[in-house]
């Protein structure tokens, strides 16, 4: 997927013992990439899928989405949409 435009999110620290700060972004206008993507490294591991926000709030919520920092996207990306 390529998106047409990146709105920021703001960034995290995954760790209280780290200073790798993680930055978020709402990527908005999907459309398919022209090249296919070729995985690296531990992005070998990722699982994508397309899912509702809605859905991933309640999966975040509810512990369905376990990994701290994609709970937070998740979180901020509702909030940009709502209350």
């Amino acid at each position: 997927m390529q998106a047409a435009s990146w709105e920021p999110l703001g960034n995290a620290y995954a760790s209280a013992s780290m200073n790798a700060r993680c930055h978020f972004f709402l990527a908005r206008a999907l459309s398919p990439a022209r090249h296919e993507h070729q995985p690296e490294g531990t992005e070998r591991d990722l699982i994508a899928r397309r899912i509702l926000l809605g859905e991933a709030v309640d999966a975040a919520m509810d512990g369905r989405i376990a990994h701290g920092l994609s709970v937070v996207g998740v979180l901020r990306a509702a909030r940009r949409f709502g209350p």
